[in-house]
């Protein structure tokens, strides 16, 4: 799997301030937990885990926001997003990296990638 569909939401440079705060107003209005992939296609760990991340996101569909950051994509409003992966993630060390956006903090996830996993941390909050 190169790309995850909707409901899964690609974020962009834009989404994104300087000090890597989430600033997309659509996306925060709907006041639901935002949990964000940092992946690339190049990661085979990432090929591996988005399927997971896919079914994640088609289960709580209206429940929790799933999004990710493409680290090596191609589009342009995409390019210099990776000057902040650590301040949008502060546990980045390498891809995938997971992080949840909910009432105003980064909660990091450096747990399992399977589709239960991820429940099980959504379900903790």
């Amino acid at each position: 799997m190169e790309y995850m569909t909707p409901p899964v939401i690609y974020l962009d440079n834009n989404d994104f301030d300087d000090n890597g705060n989430l600033i997309n107003q659509s996306l925060l209005s709907q006041n639901k937990p935002i949990f964000i992939m940092l992946q690339a296609v190049f990661c085979g760990h990432c090929t591996r885990a988005k399927p997971y991340f896919q079914q994640f996101a088609h289960d709580n569909f209206g429940k929790v926001l799933c999004c990710s950051i493409q680290g090596d994509s191609k589009v342009p409003s995409v390019h210099g997003i990776g000057s902040k992966l650590g301040k949008i993630c502060p546990n980045f060390v390498g891809f995938p990296s997971y992080v949840v956006i909910h009432n105003g903090r980064k909660i990091p996830y450096d747990g399992g990638r399977k589709t239960e996993d991820l429940q099980k941390f959504l379900n903790y909050l």
